[in-house]
């Protein structure tokens, strides 16, 4: 009898034992329909005892103990048309894919000028300092690779990247998948999946233009952003980003065209929808006498 009671106990003590992770969160894109689906993440990640450090330009209006933000909102500023700052990112009009591209050098731009930022230094100084170490490292999987040369100074961390559009074909050297442009359309052409011979031969070509030219120029300037700010010499920031153990998609298989993807690709969305509320009750009496 006393031996089932110990190990009645024990099984217990077992049970109730939780050990909570310490994750960063590098979600730094200035734009409020990036920032909600992933920040429902990090928040429930929160919620349920682990401690996050989340980069971010959209932080809590009441933080809590156990989440922690790096406060980025000046981004912002870069983003306005009308500012006192330079507009980095210009989406005021309708756009095709081809001149999309400039865009994505307004982001290397916007990285720079928040790794030199004060918040932003403070955190390298402080994880320097104190020698802290992560658990595991959230991270938006844009044109930010920069950031990942923090890798290496908080212990190399498993690294799982979040996405809150449908996967590019343009990009799949940061996502490791497969994709055939001349059947899968990027998702910055806007074609359909039944695509016309021009159409087709335009996706294949804005694929091949971006991966010969524009996605090594932009991870060169990301490298050597991750080295002035970092001093990451060891690894280049695409094989940083390669090195993932998971992606999230917060987007839906109902939003996008069928594609191969590999097993570690998994869509989680809509995540920023929280508990729904019953629809009030209406009386339609009134309204259907008013119609007789």
């Amino acid at each position: 009898m006393l031996d089932l009671t110990w190990t009645v106990l024990l099984t217990l003590l077992v049970i109730s034992t939780a050990e909570s992770a310490n994750i960063l969160a590098i979600f730094p894109t200035a734009s409020y329909s990036h920032q909600m689906p992933l920040l429902a993440i990090a928040r429930a990640l929160a919620e349920r005892g682990h401690n996050l450090t989340v980069i971010t330009p959209n932080p809590l209006t009441e933080p809590k103990a156990n989440y922690t933000e790096i406060d980025v909102s000046f981004s912002y500023e870069y983003w306005k048309p009308k500012s006192n700052k330079e507009q980095l990112i210009k989406l005021q009009k309708k756009m095709n894919h081809w001149e999309i591209i400039p865009i994505f050098q307004g982001f290397s731009k916007m990285i720079e000028i928040q790794l030199n930022s004060t918040p932003i230094q403070n955190f390298i100084k402080y994880i320097d300092r104190e020698k802290v170490k992560f658990d595991l490292v959230l991270y938006e999987d844009l044109m930010h690779t920069a950031y990942l040369g923090i890798l290496p100074k908080i212990g190399s961390p498993p690294l799982i990247t979040l996405l809150t559009l449908n996967l590019p074909c343009s990009l799949d050297d940061c996502f490791g998948s497969v994709c055939n442009p001349s059947y899968v359309p990027d998702l910055m052409t806007g074609f359909t999946n039944k695509m016309s011979f021009l159409e087709r031969f335009e996706n294949y070509m804005f694929s091949l233009y971006m991966y010969i030219f524009i996605n090594p120029k932009m991870f060169r300037i990301q490298d050597d952003l991750a080295l002035k700010y970092f001093g990451l010499t060891s690894h280049s920031t695409i094989q940083l980003v390669q090195n993932k153990s998971l992606i999230l998609s917060t987007t839906s298989w109902l939003y996008q065209y069928p594609r191969p993807v590999y097993p570690y690709t998994i869509n989680v969305g809509p995540t920023h929808i929280g508990t729904t509320k019953p629809l009030p009750k209406v009386k339609y009496t009134s309204y259907y006498c008013c119609y007789q």
